[in-house]
């Protein structure tokens, strides 16, 4: 984590890194934000992946808490 706390057990802490780290993100490139912004979930794993990127992108789904998916 960037200021070096510890957010593994507190999942309000989680969340609002994730949001930094998101936000982060946007602001350095911009471009890559509108073309996530326009991406569905469904879309990305109708894409060709490579198997292996494939198995992650799974995986990161499956681990999603059923709350934050549309």
């Amino acid at each position: 984590m960037p200021d070096g706390s510890d957010a593994a057990g507190d999942p309000v802490e989680m969340a609002v890194q994730l949001a930094l780290a998101f936000y982060d993100h946007c602001v350095e490139t911009p471009q890559d934000t509108l073309l996530l912004d326009r991406l569905r979930r469904e879309d990305v794993l109708h894409l060709d992946l490579d198997p292996a990127l494939r198995a992650e992108v799974q995986a990161t789904d499956r681990d999603t808490p059923h709350a934050w998916r549309p």
